[in-house]
Formats: C-alpha cells, sequence, structure tokens
C-alpha cells in the first residue's frame, strides 16, 4: 500500500518470514544437550571409546595424585617422616605436572595434537569448515605449550612496553595475558567463518568443543593468574592451585580426545538433518 511503512510490515505477525528465526534459535540450547547426550551414549555404547576414556582419566589422576603427595611430603617434614615411600619416586621432575618436558605434560601434548588430526579428518569427512576451525585451535594450544610461546612473547610484550606489576601479576603475566587475547581473537574469528559457512548440526558439535576449550582455558589463564596472584602471600595455598589448575587442563585435553574420537567413529551423530533425540 502506498505510504505504509516497510519496515513495520516486517513485525507483522501475517508477514509469510515473521518469526520462524526466534523459535529456532530458542530451540538450540535443547537441540545441543540432545546432541551432547547423544555422543555421551554413543561414547558409553562403544567398548574401545569407554575403555580408553577410563584408562586416560585413571592416568590423568595417578599425574594428579602423585603431585599432591609430592607437594604434600615437600611442604611438610614431619609427614615425610611419617611416610615410609620412596621420596624419590614421588618427587621426581619426570612426574611433575609443572615440569617442562616431563611425562605428564607429554602426554598432554599427545592428547592434543591428537584431537587436532581428529578434528581435521572430520572436516575432509563432512566438508565443514567448522572442524578445521577446531583442530587450528587445538593446533595452537598445543603449539603455543611446546615452543612456550605465551612466556616468551609475553616476556617481550613486558619489556617492549614496560608493562606494569597489577593485581599481584608481574609484568611478565600481563604480557602472557596480551598473548591470550591474541589467540582467542584467532580462534574467534576462526570459529565465526566455520559457523557461517557449515551447517547446523556440525555447529551444534563444535560448540561442544568450544565448552571443552572454555573449561581448558579456565584453568590455563584463570587459575593461573590466580597461583601468581597469591604466591607470596599464600605460597603453600598456591602451590596447590598449580596442581589443580594442570590436572583440569588434563583432564580437558582428555575430554576433547575422547569428543573428537567419538565424532569420528559415529559419524551418524552429525548427520544433516534433525538432532536425533537421546534415549
Amino acid at each position: 500500500m502506498p505510504g505504509s511503512n516497510p519496515i513495520s510490515r516486517t513485525h507483522d505477525k501475517d508477514a509469510p518470514h515473521a518469526g520462524p528465526l526466534l523459535p529456532s534459535l530458542a530451540g538450540e540450547p535443547r537441540r545441543l544437550v540432545e546432541l551432547a547426550k547423544q555422543v555421551w551414549a554413543a561414547a558409553r555404547g562403544d567398548t574401545f571409546l569407554w575403555r580408553l576414556a577410563l584408562a586416560l582419566l585413571a592416568i590423568d589422576a595417578v599425574f594428579i595424585l602423585v603431585n599432591l603427595v609430592a607437594l604434600a611430603l615437600a611442604l611438610s617434614p614431619k609427614l615425610q617422616a611419617m611416610v615410609n615411600i620412596d621420596l624419590g619416586f614421588v618427587l621426581s621432575p619426570a612426574l611433575s605436572v609443572n615440569t617442562d618436558g616431563g611425562l605428564p605434560e607429554m602426554t598432554n601434548y599427545a592428547k592434543t595434537a591428537a584431537t587436532a588430526a581428529l578434528l581435521y579428518l572430520c572436516s575432509r569427512r563432512h566438508a565443514q569448515p567448522i572442524y578445521l576451525a577446531g583442530a587450528v585451535a587445538f593446533l595452537i594450544i598445543v603449539v603455543d605449550d611446546a615452543l612456550m610461546i605465551h612466556e616468551t612473547t609475553g616476556g617481550y610484550l613486558a619489556a617492549r612496553f614496560d608493562l606494569p606489576s597489577a593485581g599481584g601479576l608481574r609484568p611478565q603475566d600481563l604480557g602472557e595475558l596480551g598473548v591470550y587475547a591474541t589467540w582467542a581473537l584467532v580462534i574467534g574469528a576462526l570459529g565465526i567463518y566455520g559457523i557461517a559457512a557449515s551447517s547446523a548440526v556440525h555447529i551444534r558439535a563444535a560448540m561442544l568443543f568450544a565448552g571443552v576449550i572454555g573449561f581448558i582455558a579456565f584453568f590455563s589463564v584463570v587459575v593461573d593468574m590466580a597461583e601468581i596472584a597469591i604466591y607470596w602471600q599464600f605460597r603453600r595455598a598456591a602451590l596447590m592451585i598449580g596442581v589443580i589448575e594442570d590436572g583440569g587442563e588434563m583432564i580437558g585435553m582428555t575430554i576433547a580426545l575422547i569428543l573428537a574420537l567419538t565424532l569420528w567413529r559415529h559419524p551418524s551423530l552429525v548427520r544433516d538433518g534433525p538432532a536425533p533425540t537421546a534415549r
């Protein structure tokens, strides 16, 4: 009709395209939960996957327990005198979650690299860029850790820009936060591209990985900075937090690997069309 407002017509309840997007978005949390349940059921029902998950989590638990025992013994000479165990084994740098090149760290590298490889294979199988974005995200994680990029670059930024100390954090730590922020922007940009170029069910699968990455980031960034901030005032608590930080990262990497392997072994979980209903 001449003179009518074209913008107001987009809100007309009788318009053919009014409203479908919002109900679809409103239903996404439910669909995501349904997919998560399907992935869980597939992993539980796959003997190889379930045994592998339990074995990897058991290895993580052993590393965490050994480090907690080592920490308790190192902080308490009285406890050392009471406990009749081989301190050389418990306090071995090879078993320390904080030691570069130690067995826990190398295990983490292997899990992260395997997750990146599996996501790359999923991107080839399904022709969905969102998996390639995920592969790059996990590749960034393992390369940054292995080459100590955030440490070295953080130190450079602290010296180059004369960063201050703040909130208990050193200039080095603020530089590292800048590196983490840069990686977050890179991964976020890749994620946006993947979302724009991929179908809905594969985006839901990627959201599961995003949740795992968030879990890992919480321990590697937030808990790590909390440990540093309180170290000089509460040294014993900070050391304990350090073990929690590395233990959380290990468990997160295990979850990521099992999730990627489940999607690879059960491609029907992300078939195009409505998400399957969990039983």
